[in-house]
């Protein structure tokens, strides 16, 4: 029975060991309070982790009760709530530091949303940080509903599960919101931030679209009867494989240093580079993209690359006018 017990605790813990609770994987404005705070934070979350450890292993070392009449249930439970409550310790101190650092972000986006209201503009192309934004609220919202549930919980190890996805929904909720006000930031401009499990907002357009569809289908039926073929057999057709036809034609590089869905004043782009490089205005993919030169071998495109000292920039590769994988494009012209 205790190994099980300690297999259990070992499986939910497991998530806690790498956790990184503040997104490292921004370059945000903060000011110089703001970004004390969020250090001092990071050390509360790794006290609090180190607060749930003592909790499991006090759990751990407390006698299974047996039926026998010598037994101590009296001892036994006091020593299960003083797991208990380490346990909830911990748990407080990790959502504090949460709620901290949430207001920062969160404040840093009711600040863009109101500068964009005090200038009367309307801004566009943010369908994806309102998306984040909102996804984060969900998140955290969730989070209270479990950090409730484990203070009321009687039973160590499932206190330990609501603590344990009460803390995944808080990483969850700082992330997003913490991604909602990078975008915010760099509004008008939006980069390529290559985040790990970044969103695809046409994607879930579609699928919402789909849901949509699905509900509407059960709910009314279909509106139109699907036909099929009658006596016709469905067999699988085998093809040789086809060799990939090899890459012909002119490469060049460009750097390419922003990119939104709306296209961006002159006096804008001219805040982003500060070069003496002419800047083109390319429309790719629904995408006004702003690029740099043309080169005929990555070093050029690199060099450069170097020398306009843009943040997020990055090299684009194309074939004959069309876009191509860069790594593809260094076979020909590396």
């Amino acid at each position: 029975m205790k190994s099980k017990i300690t297999l259990i605790l070992i499986l939910v813990f497991i998530f806690f060991r790498g956790i990184s609770q503040v997104p490292n994987d921004l370059n945000l404005e903060i000011s110089g309070g703001d970004v004390k705070k969020i250090e001092k934070n990071k050390e509360n979350f790794e006290e609090a982790q180190k607060i749930y450890k003592k909790a499991v292993s006090l759990y751990e070392a407390i006698p299974a009760p047996d039926t026998s009449k010598d037994f101590d249930y009296e001892s036994y439970n006091e020593k299960v709530e003083e797991a208990m409550k380490m346990l909830l310790e911990g748990m407080e101190m990790y959502s504090a530091a949460t709620d901290q650092v949430f207001s920062i972000y969160k404040d840093g986006a009711n600040d863009f949303w109101e500068e964009q209201r005090k200038e009367g503009h309307v801004p566009i192309g943010l369908e994806k940080a309102r998306y984040l934004e909102l996804e984060a609220g969900i998140a955290y919202d969730k989070a209270t509903v479990r950090k409730q549930f484990a203070r009321e919980s009687m039973d160590f190890l499932e206190a330990v599960s609501y603590v344990n996805q009460c803390n995944k929904l808080e990483a969850e909720a700082l992330q997003n919101m913490g991604r909602a006000l990078q975008i915010y930031q760099d509004f008008p401009v939006e980069y390529n931030y290559q985040w790990v499990d970044d969103i695809n907002i046409e994607e879930i357009i579609a699928q919402k679209q789909a849901e949509r569809e699905a509900r509407n289908e059960k709910l009314f039926g279909k509106h139109k009867q699907e036909v099929k073929p009658q006596n016709e057999e469905i067999g699988i057709i085998e093809r040789e494989p086809v060799e990939p036809e090899p890459i012909v034609g002119e490469v060049t590089y460009r750097v390419q240093i922003a990119a939104h869905t709306i296209k961006m004043e002159d006096s804008f782009i001219k805040q982003i580079y500060k070069g003496d490089r002419e800047v083109s205005e390319i429309q790719e993919d629904n995408w006004y993209k702003y690029q740099i030169g043309n080169y005929k071998s990555f070093a050029e495109a690199q060099k450069q690359l170097e020398e306009a000292n843009v943040a997020r920039a990055f090299i684009v590769a194309y074939l004959e006018g069309e876009k191509i994988n860069v790594k593809e494009a260094r076979k020909i012209a590396p």
